[in-house]
């Protein structure tokens, strides 16, 4: 249901009352609750609002909040329900944490130094059942807003059936870039740590940890962001850990939504029933490039129903591609007589998976050690490595996977397939690996491997997650005097480019140079 001016009526009621008409500000405002010098006017760090509340009532588009350390509740003042208390955040408005504050230094910013929360624990303290709703919340702003450095924590959406998305942060209809953000100890029915319906969401190197979803996206629920203008989702280099739900998307459940998550790391997140990290449903593509899941797992004991995908899950016909990626330690628990398949990822009901130059390794189910297909749904798997034993996949219910140029225990008919061991050493191709230079030579892969060096040397792509070859001049498998004589050569300093090729093997840092910083690095 929704009010006449469109917004949906379970946002009504989120942003806190202002009782009277306010003079709004930009440029930038200081928030110190230390802050020891009237007027309390945010003009500077002596003068700074004593609350975070007390910034945003006069900040513009245009404006940016600077927060000392500290832990900051929203105010509560004048709600009948405290629990509705919120940081509501205007668009076009950039909220920073992680200052000294007042005294000596006021604008020298370090995040471990200064930590500077943003707390929903507003009641009795360590009880999440009168905390607020919501931390934070943006509704109906079509200018982007901006977070960083910032610990949101404390978040309690367990209130049906109006405030039950987003303990952390509700996004709707909006715009949101989240920077160095940690998102913390947050609960909601969907999305514990956020929720973002028909919005645009951009989040960089990230921690969202520790949040609870009792049904789905137990750290980051995306919902609608294929439709409403809303542009997909883009995280990068960002770790979700130890976040569960009792649904699909221990980490993060994607329904109707598309996005990218370019070097993001997933472990110890839990689903009870299908995506242990990640769930994605209904229209849209998501890519999956350079990032790892690790010891991730789904379904419980005993088993009330089908267990689909430790690391990943894909259904309802959408579309995923994971890249330069690796899948490691994950672990679908048995769940007899339901189904408990696919240790890395599964795929269901019409859904279409491509497997890219990936590592899947010691992921374990009943159905699909590494894959399990059902449904009709299809996978097409290039130049990777599925190292978890036999049994690495199962196709089932008119599942279909095709797989070539790649390693495959125990074995998979296909062109360029190999069963010779890989000689993997910490998921890394040692020499004489059967991997090395047997990818598929007509496959364009990405441009770089996982730890970001090229990811074509010596002439062709390798199998898994990383390319073999770093400082291998020659391509004789050995890094020695014969490849370094060839060092001088290649050299270029920081702002040069090379003109041979093979000199990509002393290029570390994937910059078309070759300098001091790459010789650092080799490894």
């Amino acid at each position: 249901m929704k009010t006449s001016s469109g917004t949906p009526s379970w946002i009504a009621g989120l942003v806190v009352a202002i009782a009277a008409p306010v003079c709004l500000a930009q440029g930038i405002l200081h928030v110190d609750a230390n802050g020891d010098m009237a007027p309390h006017d945010g003009s500077d760090w002596r003068h700074a609002f004593l609350t975070v509340s007390a910034a945003l009532h006069v900040a513009a588009p245009g404006t940016e909040i600077r927060i000392a350390d500290g832990v900051y509740r929203p105010d509560s003042t004048g709600l009948t329900n405290p629990r509705k208390a919120t940081f509501a955040i205007p668009g076009g408005v950039a909220v920073r944490g992680g200052y000294a504050g007042a005294g000596d230094g006021g604008d020298l910013q370090d995040v471990a130094a200064f930590p500077t929360v943003l707390s929903g624990d507003l009641g009795v303290p360590g009880d999440d059942a009168d905390n607020a709703y919501h931390v934070v919340t943006i509704a109906g702003q079509s200018t982007p807003a901006t977070l960083s450095s910032l610990i949101i924590t404390g978040g309690n959406a367990t209130d049906a059936p109006n405030d039950r998305r987003g303990g952390g942060l509700l996004l709707t209809a909006a715009s949101i870039t989240l920077q160095d953000c940690r998102i913390h100890h947050n609960a909601a029915e969907f999305g514990g740590g956020l929720f973002c319906s028909e919005s645009t969401v951009i989040m960089r190197e990230c921690s969202i940890d520790d949040n609870i979803a009792a049904v789905s996206g137990g750290g980051l629920y995306l919902l609608n962001s294929s439709f409403a203008g809303a542009t997909p989702a883009e995280i990068a280099g960002s770790t979700f850990e130890r976040n569960r739900c009792s649904g699909f998307g221990g980490a993060v459940r994607a329904w109707e939504a598309a996005g990218a998550f370019l070097s993001c790391t997933f472990a110890d997140n839990t689903a009870l029933n299908g995506g242990g990290a990640l769930a994605f449903g209904g229209a849209g593509g998501t890519s999956i490039d350079r990032c790892q899941f690790h010891t991730n797992r789904c379904g419980e004991l005993p088993g009330a129903a089908d267990a689909l995908g430790a690391a990943v899950l894909a259904s309802e016909a959408c579309t995923v591609q994971t890249a330069s990626s690796v899948f490691h330690a994950n672990v679908v628990l048995p769940v007899t007589p339901w189904v408990s398949g696919g240790g890395a990822l599964a795929a269901t009901d019409d859904a279409a998976v491509t497997i890219i130059t990936s590592t899947m390794h010691t992921n374990d189910a009943i159905a699909g050690r590494a894959v399990y297909l059902a449904d009709q749904a299809t996978a097409e798997v290039y130049s990777s490595i599925l190292h978890d034993g036999e049994g690495e996949v199962e196709e089932a219910g008119a599942g279909a996977a095709t797989i070539t140029y790649s390693y495959v225990a125990g074995g998979w008919t296909g062109l360029g397939n190999t069963t010779t061991d890989p000689l993997l050493d910490d998921l890394r191709l040692t020499p004489g690996s059967s991997a090395i230079n047997t990818g598929d030579p007509a496959y364009t892969p990405p441009i770089t491997d996982l730890d970001g060096h090229a990811r074509v040397l010596c002439g062709r792509v390798d199998m898994g997650a990383y390319e073999f070859g770093i400082g291998d001049y020659t391509c004789d498998q050995m890094v020695n005097l014969a490849d370094w004589a060839h060092w001088p050569a290649c050299t270029t300093g920081p702002a040069g480019v090379y003109s041979d090729p093979a000199c990509a093997a002393f290029d570390t840092e994937f910059d078309t140079d070759v300098d001091l910083r790459d010789f650092a690095r080799l490894r």
